[in-house]
């Protein structure tokens, strides 16, 4: 008799959802109900590029007769409910009989089951929603679905699809919830042929917190003993005030079985303070978005600013009534320094003017609405840009050369929950001990098996905010990843230094207070410090570093004086002479279309740069609401193209005459 069956018409409009596959997760966790559902008591999961090539999900449940395995990838078609007096009593995870038919409308699956007590099982193929073939087989009881080439037949899902070591981080996520849920089955998760995750099933629920979260915070950890009131049961784990953390990623509530996230529960649970969140948003439509209440002409990082301020508003997932807008601002020519009254007018254009916006910076601007900088919390962010920049470096030069897919990303996602946890309980962000751990985690990466093979090594410079921004520079740094390309992309700090350095250069070139040029100068000397305590670690273990700031502020002399500090300015023109000579001869320097002072610091100096450097390879990319990103990668890819050929036949740059420096006609002869 069969246990799976179409539901009426009637039936399926009470409970339809319209599923929708958004990524390998979502796949992952529709798969995984559906194992426990059957009863399974242990489910191994197979994931290959992040998701998107293969998915096996087996288990050891009850498994389906030949007849069910024919209907269960018809749409609402379920063992789990008949009419709609079920609804009343649903107790599995799901009952609705969408997803087998949503995850096989975009994929190529493959079904193999055998019910027990059955003599043989059953194996179905199932292309792009229709049954292509279905035939008998030996096989255990149970059930193995194999998901391959997700989104084959729908391209334009594949785009927003992000790297695979993120993909497999948000089914590594998906997996944790299930196995928090049900500890009484055994899951294991192996990526890539390696085994990343896995739960012994003996129904402890110690046991999957302690897999998902780790020795040291299960070790701060109170269990909260089962406790019956109404009818309702609350058991879980709650970690004691010390250990806690300062945001809410770590907070998981699960009611029947079944992961939830309620703002009601975490706002229950949440310290006093702020939350805060840097956004991440891109896309086409927030550009968009920021055309809409910005003039073209303002330069192009106030409109994605101001965009993604706007579609995180529209979004719907924040609480206009207790929301507040954090801005950063450098001050000085710049047309930046506008942005905070560019966004104040678009907010009251777009409705929301009632949401606050605060300013960061460093330069004494919007005193009545600047964010507090205390000395702690300045000695922390200054932590956190050593270790980022550090953090940056050490993944670049790793990434490109590993053995093993995806070390260098959880290694860096490692060190990044390391040090968080470091910030919030004030450990390791004064001088002395960041200048220790340096080497620590310099040595971490040093264990990631890799093999140096001769590679294009690509600089990045340009305007702050395209330079770093993915949203800004079209996702740059993982399109040069995506040509087989070792990326060095200076750290942040360095802007910092250079904000810095300036005060004193003011005064020294226009008169000022001199107690202020010491003052400042003093302060560039220990953060030069502490950066060269970075580098000297990368060292020690076999990686490129810099030399310090002082040394990078001697490289422009005779090209730019140190008085341009227009946009990046002298700064700009420092790094792309220390990138060639760092061997990071190929560098695309990042600028907004409309912005005349980096295209003066930037593009107009690569000609003298080549003089010097007869081997540089640099090519200036604008970037714009009009600018396609084809053809910026197009251009890029010229330029890869001309490296590439220096890499396999390398063959002696010759010199530019001075005609060439100035942009004319190409001489016969060369100096």
């Amino acid at each position: 008799m069969p246990v799976i069956h179409v539901l009426s018409p009637h039936v399926a409009d009470l409970i339809a959802a319209g599923e929708v596959v958004e990524r390998p997760a979502s796949a992952v966790k529709e798969l995984l109900e559906n194992a426990v559902d059957a009863g399974a008591r242990t489910v191994v999961l197979e994931l290959r590029a992040g998701g998107r090539d293969y998915i096996r999900v087996t288990d050891d449940g009850v498994g389906m007769a030949p007849e069910d395995a024919g209907v269960c990838f018809l749409r609402h078609a379920t063992s789990k409910l008949s009419d709609e007096r079920g609804l009343e009593a649903i107790g599995t995870l799901g009952f609705r009989g969408e997803a087998l038919a949503a995850i096989s409308a975009v994929s190529r699956i493959t079904l193999t089951t055998r019910r027990r007590g059955a003599a043989m099982g059953v194996r179905v193929e199932v292309e792009a929603g229709e049954i292509v073939s279905m035939e008998e087989t030996g096989c255990p009881e149970g059930t193995t679905i194999v998901v391959r080439d997700l989104f084959y037949n729908t391209p334009a899902r594949m785009k927003f699809l992000k790297k695979d070591f993120t993909e497999a981080g948000y089914v590594l996520g998906v997996v944790q919830h299930a196995a928090l849920s049900h500890p009484e089955i055994a899951f294991t998760l192996i990526r890539d042929g390696k085994q990343v995750f896995s739960t012994d099933g003996k129904g402890k629920l110690i046991t999957p917190v302690f897999a998902v979260f780790g020795k040291e915070m299960t070790a701060n950890m109170v269990e909260v003993p089962e406790n019956e009131h109404n009818g309702l049961t609350v058991h879980g784990y709650i970690v004691k005030p010390h250990a806690g953390r300062a945001n809410r990623s770590m907070q998981h509530f699960f009611v029947n079985g079944r992961y939830v996230k309620s703002r009601l529960m975490q706002a229950a649970l949440a310290s006093e303070g702020y939350q805060t969140e840097v956004l991440g948003n891109c896309g086409s439509e927030v550009a968009q978005l920021g055309l809409k209440y910005v003039h073209n002409d303002t330069c192009y990082p106030a409109l994605l600013v101001i965009g993604q301020f706007l579609d995180a508003l529209n979004s719907g997932k924040y609480d206009l009534d207790h929301t507040a807008l954090l801005i950063t601002q450098t001050g000085g020519g710049c047309r930046a320094s506008n942005y905070i009254k560019l966004l104040r007018k678009a907010l009251v254009k777009a409705g929301y003017g009632n949401i606050p916006v605060a300013s960061l910076n460093f330069s004494g601007l919007e005193k009545g609405s600047g964010l507090p900088l205390t000395v702690p919390l300045l000695r922390k962010v200054i932590a956190s840009i050593f270790y980022g920049d550090m953090l940056v470096a050490l993944r670049s030069q790793t990434h490109a050369y590993e053995n093993h897919r995806g070390d260098a990303d959880a290694m860096t996602e490692k060190w990044i929950s390391t040090i968080q946890g470091w910030i919030r309980d004030d450990k390791n962000y004064s001088a002395h001990d960041m200048k220790r751990r340096f080497y620590d985690i310099a040595a971490d990466y040093a264990t990631i098996p890799i093999t140096r093979v001769p590679k294009v090594k690509v600089g990045v410079v340009g305007e702050i905010y395209v330079k770093y921004s993915p949203l800004g520079n079209n996702d740059l740094e993982k399109f040069l990843e995506s040509q087989d390309c070792e990326v060095n992309l200076p750290g942040l700090m360095g802007f910092v230094e250079y904000c810095v350095a300036n005060y004193k250069l003011d005064i020294d070139l226009y008169g000022g207070n001199k107690l202020v040029a010491g003052g400042a100068d003093a302060f560039l000397s220990w953060l030069d410090g502490i950066g060269c305590a970075s580098y000297d670690a990368m060292r020690k273990y076999g990686f490129y570093a810099p030399g310090s700031f002082r040394e990078l502020m001697k490289k422009p002399e005779g090209i730019i004086s140190l008085g341009a500090k227009m946009g990046e300015g002298w700064l700009l023109t420092a790094e792309m002479i220390e990138l060639v000579q760092g061997g990071y001869g190929n560098i695309v320097c990042a600028q907004p279309f409309g912005c005349l002072p980096n295209h003066i610091v930037g593009k107009g100096m690569v000609n003298k740069i080549r003089a010097m450097y007869p081997s540089a390879n640099i090519t200036p990319i604008d970037y714009d609401p009009s600018a396609t990103k084809v053809n910026q990668e197009n251009r890029i890819k010229l330029m890869l193209a001309v490296a590439k050929e220096r890499l396999n036949a390398p063959a002696e740059a010759k010199p530019l005459t001075a005609e060439e420096i100035a942009g004319g006609a190409p001489s016969l002869s060369h100096v």
